[in-house]
């Protein structure tokens, strides 16, 4: 009789798999059951598999019926329960039993039938099963699967941090065991990761992220290399290394590496492209972005343009994600351009695709005043390249839009109009050059400046003081109009001295301003002291280590002003003719070693790299201390 039930016992179906398919009449075995536990005659051991046998059927037609039959649910819990308590600690079925009726506990907690007791019940059941299995090494492996799959659930439910900690215990355990893993442990941590980004979400607790990422590595250690889940699991890993990289304070360059290596093989592993193929795109080259800015490696920048056009090709006109993409590839042939790693041809491209955007993202969207702000700023470069006065008014009757959105106004703006205002006193000195474009200048550089007062900005507000100043002082100068604005003038050149102290790299500029400035002042009705304070301006000029046009500029104004000096009393001033003659000597010494041409053309080239082609201050800062380039001064008389 005891063989008997065994064998009955060993077909039944797998205790941890109770819907097994090898159960072709569910009825016959409860039948069986329960005529072999009508046996008077059975032993403890015998009628404790008989019980589990008879447990195991019941609970598999309940899985298997249409509607969840109670009753069949209530009686197998029932009867394991019975037959743990005629097995003795140290029979070997224990443990399987003791799983078993957690397994049961568990679904029917899933189920619904029954509250959280239950739950506990079959987390405490699994911690049994598995110290006993640990002894005997019995199952050890499936016990352990059971019992994650038991608190993850329970995470699920509370977010309890400890549960999701003692799951990645288990695995770890699971790992020592020198037969695979459960096949069943791949699914439950990618859940378990599901149930702790949900978690991270709504208390932004970083072990929970890093407690993510651990468990997304475990899932793409898990799985081979063909398995179909499998850039799905690697995109969730890079996405979970992407927020871990955007939180972090410092610069974390292995997240970053990493994530972006994921995002590549999930996407190169993709058989067909899954319907966030765009998003996928879009994340990766967001990424590459960040390495680029770090990097300036010109692959990273190449093949950010190269994603950001294939997520557009895949979004077409009536995708609600199209503005964004046109935006982001639009952003992506800007960078491209401003780098010098692309031709007009890129940017023309750029500014096409941004009015595009400003045409699908009307005036209420929240997405205008950006969109807006970018074109802007396209349009700045390319006038600034090609002189075409169109762009300037372009770009300046959509600052004027911007102003119309109930969004706050793109902090941003200031520096745009501050660059367009340069860009309008270089047009001027251009032989094409109009009045209009100084006039145009100075209202822009006020906006700029009226802007900048309000918002932070990447630029020190000296530029701003700077630019504006100087716009003023030429169209004093050589308009001989805005007289009215000449105090104006001298106080910016005054505040932007006063926020450059010594050794700051554009001090020079704002000492010859001021001192041009006031020169100027004395021309137009000043006093003496004007012109002494210009002198003594132009002298600490020349003390900087400068050289080339900025020397040879400032000689020439220095010695302008001493023969000025000298016309009010020759006797008084007699020496400064004879330091003004010096001067214009060594300066023509100085001319004649370099040719004039080179250096005008250097110096320009050194003015537009310095405005135009980066963003961030400190390396701004350092260009110019490689080129010895200042920064804007009054364009010089030879020029």
């Amino acid at each position: 009789m005891s063989n008997q039930v065994q064998v009955q016992a060993e077909y039944m179906l797998h205790p941890y798999c109770p819907s097994n398919s090898n159960i072709n009449n569910t009825q016959d075995h409860i039948s069986l059951a329960r005529k072999t536990l009508e046996d008077e005659t059975l032993t403890d051991g015998e009628r404790a598999e008989a019980l589990d046998m008879l447990a195991r059927a019941l609970f598999a037609r309940a899985q298997s019926a249409e509607g969840v039959d109670r009753n069949d649910v209530d009686e197998a819990l029932r009867l394991l329960r019975q037959a743990i308590l005629l097995r003795t600690a140290s029979h070997p079925n224990l443990p399987k039993s003791l799983g078993y009726l957690a397994n049961v506990l568990f679904w029917s907690y899933v189920k619904g039938l029954d509250g959280p007791y239950n739950l506990e019940e079959a987390i405490s059941l699994g911690r049994k099963t598995v110290e006993m299995a640990s002894a005997t090494h019995t199952d050890l492996s499936t016990s352990l699967c059971d019992l994650a799959s038991f608190l993850r659930k329970r995470y699920d439910q509370g977010r309890a941090k400890d549960d999701a900690i003692e799951c990645m215990h288990l695995y770890q355990k699971v790992l020592e065991i020198p037969s695979a893993p459960d096949h069943r442990w791949h699914e439950l941590l990618r859940n378990l990761g599901h149930s702790v980004l949900a978690r991270y979400k709504n208390v932004n607790d970083q072990i929970d992220l890093d407690q993510l990422i651990l468990i997304r590595k475990a899932v793409v250690q898990l799985l081979p290399q063909s398995h179909h889940t499998l850039p799905d699991c690697l995109f969730e890993l890079g996405y979970a290394l992407e927020m871990r990289f955007r939180k972090a304070r410092e610069w974390h360059v292995d997240d970053l590496n990493e994530s972006i290596s994921c995002y590549r093989r999930s996407l190169d592993l993709q058989p067909i492209p899954p319907a966030d193929m765009d998003t996928r795109l879009d994340n990766l080259a967001d990424l590459l972005i960040f390495r680029f800015e770090e990097t300036q490696d010109k692959k990273d920048l190449n093949e950010f343009v190269s994603l950001y056009r294939k997520a557009l090709e895949m979004r077409p006109e009536w995708h609600a994600d199209r503005a964004e993409s046109l935006k982001n590839l639009g952003k992506a042939l800007y960078r491209q351009f401003t780098k010098g790693c692309s031709t007009i041809n890129q940017l023309n491209e750029c500014i096409s695709l941004q009015r595009q955007c400003v045409q699908l993202r009307p005036a209420m969207h929240p997405g205008r005043s950006d969109i807006l702000f970018d074109l802007a700023t396209s349009l700045d470069v390319r006038f600034d390249r090609i002189r075409e006065r169109c762009d300037f008014e372009e770009a300046f009757a959509l600052y004027r839009e911007s102003l119309t959105l109930t969004y706050p106004v793109n902090p941003e703006w200031a520096d745009t109009l501050k660059n367009l205002a340069f860009t309008l006193v270089s047009c001027y000195g251009d032989e094409s050059g109009e009045k209009s474009d100084i006039e145009k200048a100075v209202a822009v550089a006020t906006e700029a400046l009226r802007i900048r007062e309000e918002f932070e900005s990447m630029y020190e507000i000296s530029e701003y003081f700077n630019q504006l100043g100087h716009a003023l002082l030429v169209l004093i100068r050589d308009t001989d109009e805005g007289h009215e604005r000449l105090e104006e003038c001298i106080s910016l050149h005054r505040r932007a001295l006063q926020l450059r102290p010594h050794p700051h790299i554009e001090r020079v500029a704002s000492l010859s301003n001021l001192a041009t400035s006031l020169f100027v002042r004395f021309k137009n009705g000043g006093t003496i002291d004007d012109l002494t304070e210009s002198i003594s301006l132009y002298r600490l000029c020349l003390r900087d280590e400068v050289t080339g046009l900025v020397m040879l500029c400032n000689m020439s104004y220095l010695a302008d002003a001493l023969e000025a000096r000298f016309d009010i009393n020759n006797v008084v001033y007699q020496h400064d003719i004879h330091e003004a003659t010096a001067l214009r000597k060594e300066a023509d010494e100085l001319e004649a070693q370099v040719s004039m041409r080179d250096i005008r053309k250097k110096y320009k080239a050194r003015q537009v790299a310095a405005e135009k082609m980066t963003r961030h201050r400190h390396k701004v800062n350092q260009l110019r201390r490689n080129n010895n380039s200042p920064n804007y001064i009054c364009d010089p008389p030879l020029l």
